[in-house]
């Protein structure tokens, strides 16, 4: 998630940090300026969090509607061109892993990764499996 990601990028910029911060941000100097420059960044970064992940979901339904609609077709959820008015608050692990290894079949797997973390990140009841699967299958990782 866009959570997880901040925290990897304060983990190494954080200037109080003894083993590893600092890093990511220009070396060992200890100046009242350079950690003042990291702590506002980071407060800036997290204080768009929110805004960020609006944007990719934005991104998402306007370039890539087709994942979104291919995935609830799957899952049999009754949709309008991908919006949705009732979401299920569940569903079952044979049929996510089905919609799942027809968007791995049809898209780019990075895609379709970032489509299921913030499809499970918008929802109000997010799908315990699907954060299950989006952990533990290999073909949903990023490698860099």
């Amino acid at each position: 998630t866009f959570e997880e990601l901040l925290e990897v990028i304060e983990l190494h910029t954080d200037p109080d940090e003894e083993l590893g911060g600092r890093r990511w941000a220009g070396g060992s100097g200890n100046s009242a300026a350079s950690i003042g420059t990291i702590r506002a960044f980071m407060r800036r970064l997290r204080g768009a969090s929110r805004h960020a992940g609006n944007l990719i979901r934005g991104w998402l339904f306007k370039e890539h509607k087709d994942v979104l609609t291919d995935f609830l077709g799957k899952l049999d959820i009754d949709h309008e061109e991908g919006m949705v008015d009732d979401l299920p608050e569940s569903i079952s692990d044979d049929a996510l892993k089905a919609a799942i290894d027809l968007l791995i079949e049809k898209y780019d797997r990075e895609l379709v990764a970032v489509y299921l973390t913030a499809f499970n990140a918008s929802n109000e009841n997010r799908w315990g499996n699907l954060d299950t699967v989006l952990a533990e299958d290999e073909r949903l990782q990023f490698h860099g």
